[in-house]
Formats: C-alpha cells, sequence, structure tokens
C-alpha cells in the first residue's frame, strides 16, 4: 500500500480538527501581547517565559509549535502556539 493511500483515511480528520482548532481560536483569544511582543522580538520568545504568559502551556505543546526545533518561538510560530494554546487550555 502506497503511503498516499495510507495518510488519505486521515486527511478528513485531520482537516477537520485543524478547522475546529482555528474556529475555536478567536473564542477563546486570550490576552496575549507580552508575549506576542517576545515572539515577534530578537531572541524570541522561550518555553520558560511562555509558561509565565500560559499558565498550564506543557513542553510538548511548545515543541509541536516550535517548528524548526530551537527552543524558542519566533514571530512565524506564534499563530501556532497561541491557537494551540487556545484551544487546548482556554476552553477547560
Amino acid at each position: 500500500m502506497s503511503s498516499r493511500a495510507l495518510a488519505r483515511p486521515l486527511a478528513r480528520p485531520l482537516a477537520l480538527a485543524l478547522a475546529c482548532v482555528m474556529a475555536a481560536a478567536p473564542a477563546f483569544a486570550v490576552n496575549l501581547g507580552a508575549a506576542q511582543s517576545l515572539a515577534y522580538s530578537p531572541g524570541g520568545l522561550t518555553y520558560a517565559e511562555a509558561r509565565g504568559y500560559m499558565p498550564g502551556l506543557d513542553q510538548v505543546t511548545f515543541e509541536k509549535a516550535d517548528a524548526n526545533g530551537d527552543g524558542v518561538i519566533e514571530g512565524s510560530e506564534w499563530p501556532v502556539l497561541q491557537s494551540l494554546y487556545n484551544a487546548l487550555y482556554r476552553s477547560r
């Protein structure tokens, strides 16, 4: 079985999950102006800094948003971290 055939059954549920996260983000928006400013500044936002602004944030969620794996959230990675945080932590 090809990798394309294996991925096909997952495409629809993943697309639905992504749509749900994106739709929920505005409803659970967090006022994280200071954290966002750090993410867009030189040096970015470390996990320790993010925890100060995002109560309950765990290392795994931070690492999922850190696309390049450098341990720092830069501006381009910020929307992913904020969306994950809103969907996973603010909806509780």
